[in-house]
Parts: structure tokens; sequence; C-alpha cells
């Protein structure tokens, strides 16, 4: 069971211990809803490492936050920087051909035809589309990757099972 980071503390919120976060997922609501606890990525000395959300709302640059165990502003100080994560298990269940964009990384990206572009280094998650940060297998240093969008005109396979994401380039892509 692996954990993935759903939110990141930006600074205390408030003088009870708010926590504003900025989300990491599609779907905030969702994800923090009160009475699910989360573990802390690199939890500062002394606190806990499992919080329990007791409430949650939007804010206009993140969300809010409120957990049981954080009482005060220098206790939610002390958070600020760290990661809030849920297991994978406890994430939304997806129905068949979608998958999470941290699952895409590590995969091999071949072209239709079977040529290896190289292996999804990380997804920048992107308004409009994500784009894949491939590391060419040829090649390290300066230069040694490509950005490829995310996009049905372009990628025409992923499985997750032979790791492996297919991809139908237009001309110059890969060129660049």
């Amino acid at each position: 069971m692996r954990d993935i980071v759903v939110g990141f503390v930006r600074r205390p919120h408030g003088l009870d211990g708010e926590l504003l976060v900025h989300p990491e997922t599609d779907d905030p609501a969702e994800t923090f809803r009160p009475g699910r606890m989360f573990r802390v990525g690199d939890p500062p000395e002394g606190m806990p490492a499992v919080l329990t959300l007791e409430s949650a709302g939007p804010q206009s640059r993140g969300w809010r936050l409120k957990f049981r165990e954080i009482g005060d502003v220098e206790g939610a100080e002390s958070y600020a920087g760290c990661s809030l994560e849920l297991s994978e298990e406890e994430l939304v269940k997806l129905s068949q051909n979608e998958f999470f964009l941290h699952d895409l990384i590590g995969l091999e990206v071949r072209q239709t035809g079977g040529a290896s572009i190289g292996h999804v280094e990380w997804v920048i998650d992107r308004p409009g589309q994500p784009v894949l940060v491939v590391a060419k297998d040829d090649n390290k240093g300066v230069g040694s990757e490509r950005m490829i969008p995310f996009s049905p005109a372009i990628v025409s396979e992923v499985d997750l099972e032979a790791r492996v994401i297919r991809i139908d380039p237009p001309p110059g892509l890969l060129d660049v």
C-alpha cells in the first residue's frame, strides 16, 4: 500500500490552529472530508504524524483545514511545508482505463512503431492537459528530457501492467 500526497501545508490560517493547504487532487471536496485521517510526510519533531480532519473549506488560495490534534497557531506553524498523505486504497476508485497521474511515473514511453523514447520522470499537471517529462535513456544531462503532452491525439495507449505508454507523436515533437 503506497501513500499518495494529496496536499501541501502552506501556512497557518488564523489563530485557532487551522492550516492553509494547497490541494494536490482534482477533487478536494471529496479528499478533505471531516473524519478522515491524514498521514504527515516528514512530521515536525514531537508533533503527531497522523491528523484527524475536523472541518474543511475552500479558501481563495487553497483549502482551510482544521485538525483535531492542532489547537493553536504555534502548532499549526510547525506543519508549514509538510505534505498530507492518504493511502492509495483511500483514494477514489477509478474506472477501467483510468489511472492516477502518479501511476505514470517510471513507465517506459515508446512510439507506436516500437522505438523507446525513455521513461517518465514526472508529470506536470497543467490546466487543459498534463505533460509527461520523459528522460531519454540514451543521453543523460542537459537536454536529456522531452516534454510530451498527455493528449489523446498523441498518447495511443497506457498499459500499466506492461508499464508502457505508447505514443504517436506529430512530426517534430521529439526533435525539440
